[in-house]
């Protein structure tokens, strides 16, 4: 059994509802709606999965910045306590505050987040490809008439 991605996405104090389980199928009954919303749906995804990789560089950015703070404080500590500070202690120091632990979480959180968009959004282009290919097929297998038949009937529904 496979596991369900998320279906919301919060990306700065934002969050995002993502339902791209509907919006990837495509069927023959919807061939032309979904030719024509695909473009608008993918630049969602597009511009979502932007946003989610700048997320991902502030992130990245915040925690070395306070790696470095934090690093340095350990060892001005150490020195004040009268200790060899070794970087390998001062290291151990760092990785062990609760504070550091969270902003790796964060971080953590924000390039899975990255990653799941970026999927959506390749899902997205090998769509398109499957949408042609359903629309080449559709046309060759049935007469302008029955096509158009198909249509007037769905309308009336």
């Amino acid at each position: 059994m496979r596991e369900s991605l998320p279906q919301t996405i919060k990306l700065g104090d934002k969050e995002y509802n993502l339902d791209y389980e509907r919006e990837l199928k495509c069927s023959e009954e919807t061939i032309n709606e979904d030719l024509i919303n695909h473009a608008s749906i993918f630049a969602w995804y597009c511009v979502l999965s932007e946003m989610a990789a700048d997320n991902l560089a502030t992130k990245k950015l915040e925690l070395e910045v306070f790696e470095a703070r934090l690093f340095e404080n350990y060892r001005k500590r150490q020195i004040t306590a009268g200790e060899k500070p070794t970087e390998r202690k001062t290291q151990v120091l760092v990785i062990m505050d609760e504070k550091y632990i969270a902003m790796v979480l964060e971080r953590n959180e924000a390039q899975k987040d990255s990653g799941i968009l970026k999927g959506i959004k390749d899902a997205f282009a090998h769509r398109m490809a499957m949408l042609q290919a359903l629309a080449a097929n559709l046309r060759s297998q049935s007469s302008p008439d029955v096509m158009l038949k198909k249509q007037e009937i769905k309308e009336k529904v």
